[in-house]
């Protein structure tokens, strides 16, 4: 008692999971005796159905009896001879003959115990033989009512139904009833004819064949019906019938009858004591076991609490108080500091994805080569697609004022030109930061705006801007370009425009002229040197083929182009200096001098900026594979043995060379004009591949002996680096035998 009332947690966890468990052990147990009274219900229910079946088989069987005492007589020669139409065989039923014959009408009703009459009636010859003699049907009519007491309109109306009988079916819908006992009649046709020649009549006694069907009962059946389609032939009740009584219908599998049966309640026949008696001990049971499992549980779940408060206590200046009811605030208080960090993280997360999404745009403004873009606009939920046409606007606003009003100026004229084109119905995007002025992307997934049209448009927004906002902006409206190199190409057109101040000019808006200049932007430049250095002959060819195609378009003079390709070959000059990689560009600058002499080389020169690509590129991802990169450098040295290990990184290296991250950075930078990570990332797949093409590891085996944790950041870096998945590579490697990165430029020294 002494440690249940020191540990007042351990007693909030008891009492939560006794509660708990006497809820749980109350639903358990309502359910439990719902579903014992659903089973006794079906099984009172089926021994009811059991009984109304015997019933049935039985009272049909009496009803075979009488039809089989019709048909007995049918087949009687006197009988037959009766209804025979023909006066032949009158004579031969004398006074004796009557007799004999009527004698034996009444053996065979007394052989029935239900069966109080029998008679044979003859139509034709106005003719009713039963067991008290032999009557003419009016005759007949007044035996009925001295015998058995019927009431004189009963018996006429029973006299006009046998005269007027066209059609003789089992039962009759005459009924009537006598001083003793209610009957009803049970028609025979002695002959199959439409319009019988002779008919036979069984009274039945409907108390008798009641009381028989009883007997054979083994149940307390309330009450036994039978009808003839909508006639009740046959009632018989007990004095327990209710209002809840359960009702049994079951058709004759002899006649065309239904025999409806009535019995007690069903759930009156349910033993409740017995279930009582169950719950009564049941419940203690209960109650000890929800008590020894709550006990259990709640030791094992103040395990934690005491292990997390201790924790906590030790690793924050919290006051290490020894009451245990303090556990429960102390985790209290921890839970809303850690809340109050994961928001400070989740804001800082949402401003990280809004710079990176804004990098993205920025990035493909200035020309997006090499990369995922599809997996990137779809990350960033861009609503941009590769076939889409796009143009680029760029908004200028004059400085006014401190810089504070000019951010919340720029800030409103974001918002308003998004409000604007959005209900324009245009898809676009603005970048937060692109130098000083606001640009907006503008994607028309069909049916693209004329260049009239982009400058209705432009003057359009500059309108409502000023209505709106009371802001005074130039607006400049670029080309319109086919996919995502296309905004790149927009843009960088209209800055080089707007730095030559080479425009048309009206009403504020401006829209480019039409005019013959290479098409070299300096981004694109700066995206070209880097990815020779890089060794990424894909992206470079990309971009050489993208420069090539957009001045092919334009009507470009020969110093142009001679310019243009004299630029290129001085970036890759320029490249291949600064990873210390010798080309020889002597035989390009020969047939450049040709160009420029006869103007033809041109494609020549083309030609020879590939194939140095190329050697470029082949050079540096074999100096990357075989680590030949500065080797004189302990960094790149021991980045090129240890590579595979998985915790290499910057600060990895930084603590084994007594270095900060950013100076190893730097240094590795400075040595081997390559990034670090691309640098790491690039000897990894490399020797990836190297173990795809032997075919003796699965990927799995690949990533790990590669350095990376997990199938998944193996499988997304291969993919980034090659552009192919690393089971595509695998198979296209086997199937193929493609060449190895280094050998285009062993080729070319070849040559």
């Amino acid at each position: 008692m002494a440690g249940w009332q020191k540990h007042p947690a351990l007693r909030r966890e008891f009492l939560s999971y006794f509660f708990v468990f006497i809820i749980l052990s109350s639903v358990v147990l309502t359910f439990s005796l719902a579903a014992l009274e659903r089973q006794q219900l079906e099984k009172v229910q089926q021994s009811y159905r059991d009984d109304a079946e015997k019933i049935s088989v039985v009272t049909d069987w009496k009803f075979s009896e009488l039809t089989s005492v019709a048909a007995s007589l049918r087949n009687t020669l006197w009988v037959n001879k009766l209804i025979a139409h023909t006066d032949t065989f009158d004579g031969e039923f004398d006074v004796l003959s009557r007799i004999e014959y009527s004698r034996a009408l009444l053996q065979t009703a007394a052989s029935n115990s239900v069966l109080t009459d029998i008679a044979v009636l003859v139509p034709a010859k106005d003719l009713v033989v039963t067991p008290a003699g032999w009557f003419t049907f009016s005759d007949y009519s007044t035996y009925l009512q001295q015998t058995f007491r019927i009431e004189y309109q009963t018996s006429r109306t029973l006299y006009q139904m046998l005269q007027h009988q066209n059609y003789i079916g089992d039962f009759t819908d005459f009924e009537y009833n006598t001083s003793d006992h209610p009957q009803f009649l049970m028609l025979q046709s002695l002959t199959q004819t439409s319009v019988p020649q002779g008919t036979i009549l069984l009274m039945i006694d409907r108390s008798k064949l009641v009381d028989q069907a009883m007997i054979y009962s083994g149940k307390s059946i309330s009450s036994l019906a039978l009808q003839n389609r909508e006639l009740l032939l046959l009632a018989g009740s007990c004095d327990d019938a209710s209002p809840n009584s359960y009702e049994i219908r079951r058709g004759s599998q002899l006649f065309n009858l239904t025999y409806v049966f009535t019995y007690p309640n069903p759930k009156s026949q349910i033993p409740y004591l017995l279930a009582v008696n169950r719950i009564l001990i049941l419940i203690p049971l209960l109650l000890l076991a929800s008590a020894g499992l709550s006990y259990f549980l709640a030791r094992i779940s103040c395990r934690p609490l005491k292990k997390i408060t201790n924790l906590i206590r030790d690793l924050n200046t919290h006051e290490a108080a020894g009451q245990e009811n303090e556990d429960y605030e102390l985790i209290e208080s921890t839970v809303y500091l850690l809340y109050g960090k994961t928001q400070t993280l989740q804001q800082q997360l949402d401003l990280y994805y809004r710079a990176a999404k804004n990098d993205f745009l920025v990035k493909l403004l200035k020309g997006c080569f090499g990369d995922d873009i599809s997996s990137a606009i779809e990350m960033y939920r861009l609503p941009f697609g590769e076939s889409d046409l796009y143009a680029v606007l760029m908004i200028n606003l004059p400085p006014q004022g401190s810089i504070a009003q000019q951010e919340r100026e720029r800030l409103e004229l974001t918002l308003a030109v998004q409000k604007l084109l959005e209900q324009r119905g245009l898809v676009s995007q603005v970048p937060e930061t692109v130098n000083d002025d606001l640009v907006v992307i503008l994607a028309f997934q069909a049916h693209p705006p004329t260049r009239e049209q982009l400058l209705v448009l432009a003057e359009e927004l500059r309108e409502e801007l000023f209505q709106t906002c009371q802001l005074s902006a130039e607006i400049y409206c670029g080309d319109i370009y086919q996919g995502f190199l296309g905004i790149s190409k927009s843009y960088q057109e209209l800055a080089y425009v707007l730095r030559r101040n080479d425009m048309v000019t009206m009403f504020g808006s401006h829209l480019l002229r039409e005019g013959a200049r290479y098409y070299y932007p300096t981004d694109w430049q700066i995206q070209l040197i880097k990815q020779l250095k890089a060794g990424n002959l894909a992206t470079v060819t990309q971009i050489l083929n993208e420069i090539r195609q957009e001045n092919d378009q334009r009507t470009l003079y020969r110093n142009q182009r001679i310019r243009l390709l004299t630029l290129l070959a001085e970036n890759i000059q320029r490249a291949a200096d600064e990873v210390n990689i010798p080309l020889d560009f002597k035989p390009f600058y020969r047939v450049l001098q040709e160009l420029q002499d006869s103007g033809e080389g041109q494609e020549k020169l083309w030609n020879i900026l590939q194939q140095q690509t190329a050697c470029l590129c082949g050079e540096v991802n074999r100096a990357r594979q075989d680590g030949v990169i500065c080797t004189d450098d302990p960094i790149i040295r021991y980045v090129n043995e240890n590579f595979a290990c998985m915790d290499m990184s910057l600060k990895e290296v930084g603590s084994r060379f007594n270095m900060s991250v950013s100076s190893v950075s730097k240094a590795f930078k400075e040595h081997s004009n390559i990034n670090f990570y691309d640098y790491v990332t690039g000897l990894r797949m490399e020797k990836a591949k190297e173990l795809l093409r032997g075919k003796q590891m699965d990927i799995s085996e690949v990533a790990r002996a590669v350095g990376y944790e997990n199938d998944y950041s193996f499988r997304r870096a291969f993919q980034r680096y090659e552009k192919v998945r690393p089971s595509d590579y695998a198979r296209r490697e086997e199937e193929t035998h493609v060449a190895r990165p280094s050998e285009p430029a062993d080729a070319l020294r070849q040559k």
